[in-house]
């Protein structure tokens, strides 16, 4: 039965169908809440995404857990889906929900379309898990293929004195009062004062027993009466083709005592994205894109601006809803050259509207380093300061001899002036510096040019070497000195010892020669005593006298002149 259904499915969707591209498709399951009370309901939407591409059938069996959940009902109202071979079915004995429908030409395309919706009510505590046992997409291309990529699943906890936001029995005071307004709740639209984008929904509230009618309305005027009355009394009303703006569900019950109070639901719609957008760019002192934003949505209002750039968010700006909205949005930094950038207007309901705009991204500009340390000792800090733009990054880059390069982040105060302390430097030589203007690990400026550091030793170090530097040149030449005075002492020591010789001798000499003298003249006299003798024997002649008077002479003369000479060497301190 099932294969005869599907094939007058496609006979009926082929008529009206054309060929499209086949991409991919998922089909997942969504709830309202993921926890619930017992006994309380819980809404599940099978939703399709078709990833691009245009789809014209679904169908699938969904199992759920039969011990924890029921299937109170099971709903159309807001499917994207018009062609039913059948109509959706559930088993709450076996755990499952089948369904099989599909769309004409040109199908559908979007990524969040429901297909139907299943309002399940929980049994007993636990987690009940909601698969697919089966579940295909078809594709609008007039053959039927099958794209499903994905298929998943959701589950529900289901606990004891939960607080799920869902309706509860309406209260009775007493058997004569009438019934109180119900509370009326939306798995697609939970909260009332929020916008939304599809234009249906099922709106549930829970019957009190002793109602017996109850009343509905759907306007435009907040305290409407209801006047549409069911009975037996309904639970749930699936509305469609609400207008865009803002809307009113109005629902009463009756008991035998009369009308009751009665519950006025907001329901906000818009489903039109913003228009008008405008993006113009200029660039900011500090070289970056600003741009300068406007639109106008004339439901909802224009809430915020997002910019992108292959696809990844880069910047957001968020402002009061105005049907006509303004703004003005600094970009984080990007490469330097020419980019595109996509730019997208919100409105309180999700709706976007994109527009492109080409920006020139300027290069940034080189920091400049004003002063550093051009001289340390080692184990000292460098220290280096510089300006670049006001609150900017600047990535610091410290080089040792011999050692590989280390980075330093620092931050520039609001005058663009920054200062930075390296480590300890550890080798002596030359260390180098430079510095780089950050945006970003991939936005960085062009690399300023290097100074260098020259590391001494440290002072105790040096002073010791000055030391042994001086003394290497002290040391020899207190040696020399002490040699020269050695010298000198031993040679004065020695001429004085010579002189107490030479003096010796000289005396010695001294003595002798008049010893000599005395003998020579002793010798002289004798002679002379002699020639006298003679004399009285013979005359002596005057040549002989002549001989002993100058004998006598000399001797004397030659005695005097040695005398002098030994007083002469004596006064001159030999």
């Amino acid at each position: 039965m099932k294969k005869y259904s599907k094939i007058i499915l496609f006979v009926s969707v082929f008529f009206f169908s054309f060929a499209s591209s086949v991409s991919a498709a998922d089909i997942f399951l969504g709830t309202d809440k993921n926890q619930v009370n017992v006994n309380d309901t819980v809404s599940t939407v099978v939703y399709v995404n078709t990833l691009g591409s245009a789809i014209n059938s679904a169908e699938g069996i969904i199992g759920f857990s039969k011990d924890i959940l029921s299937v109170e009902s099971v709903s159309l109202g807001g499917s994207v889906f018009s062609i039913w071979v059948e109509q959706p079915s559930f088993s709450n004995a076996i755990g499952t929900v089948s369904f099989n429908g599909g769309s004409p030409n040109p199908g559908f395309n979007g990524a969040r379309g429901a297909v139907i919706r299943i309002t399940f009510r929980a049994k007993k505590a636990g987690t009940a898990n909601l698969t697919f046992n089966s579940a295909s997409v078809y594709a609008n291309d007039g053959l039927g293929t099958d794209i499903t990529s994905a298929r998943r699943s959701a589950s529900v906890e289901v606990v004891e004195g939960s607080t799920a936001p869902v309706p509860s029995p309406v209260p009775q005071s007493t058997t004569n009062a009438t019934p109180s307004a119900p509370v009326i709740v939306s798995g697609d639209m939970p909260d009332a004062e929020k916008w939304y984008s599809k234009n249906g929904s099922v709106f549930s509230w829970n019957v009190p027993g002793q109602v017996i009618t109850n009343q509905l309305l759907l306007g435009t005027f907040p305290n409407s009466v209801p006047t549409v009355s069911y009975t037996p009394p309904i639970g749930n009303k699936e509305i469609a083709g609400l207008a865009d703006g803002i809307s009113y569900l109005h629902v009463r019950f009756a008991n035998a005592n009369g009308w009751g109070a009665i519950a006025h639901r907001k329901i906000k719609i818009d489903t039109v994205a913003p228009t008008d957008l405008a993006v113009s760019s200029s660039v900011t002192p500090d070289e970056y894109i600003k741009l300068s934003l406007s639109s106008r949505d004339k439901t909802s209002g224009v809430q915020s601006y997002k910019v992108l750039l292959d696809g990844n968010l880069l910047a957001e700006t968020s402002l009061e809803a105005s049907l006509n909205s303004s703004a003005s949005l600094v970009v984080p930094a990007i490469p330097p050259g020419y980019r595109e950038l996509s730019v997208r207007a919100y409105d309180r309901a999700g709706n976007s509207t994109e527009a492109l705009v080409s920006v020139e991204s300027p290069q940034i500009e080189v920091p400049r380093i004003v002063k550093y340390s051009e001289t340390i000792v080692k184990g000292d800090r460098i220290g280096l300061s510089g300006t670049t733009y006001p609150t900017g990054d600047v990535l610091v880059f410290v080089q040792n001899e011999g050692e590989e390069s280390k980075k330093y982040q620092v931050k520039a105060d609001e005058s663009g002036n920054f200062a930075f302390k390296s480590d300890g430097v550890s080798r002596l030589g030359l260390s180098s510096l430079w510095v780089v203007a950050s945006r970003g690990e991939n936005v960085v400026s062009e690399a300023s040019a290097r100074v260098y550091v020259r590391v001494n030793k440290s002072l105790v170090v040096r002073g010791a070497l000055y030391a042994i530097e001086a003394l290497s040149v002290i040391i020899p030449l207190i040696l020399l000195v002490l040699v020269l005075i050695f010298t000198t002492y031993y040679g004065f020591h020695k001429f004085r010892m010579m002189r107490r010789k030479l003096r010796a001798d000289l005396d010695t000499t001294e003595e002798e020669s008049h010893k000599i003298f005395e003998v020579i003249k002793e010798d002289v006299k004798n002679s002379i005593q002699l020639f006298k003798k003679l004399s009285t024997r013979r005359k002596i002649s005057d040549e002989e006298k002549d001989i002993l008077e100058t004998l006598s002479k000399d001797v004397e003369q030659a005695e005097k002149y040695f005398e002098k000479r030994i007083e002469k060497i004596e006064r001159e301190d030999l």
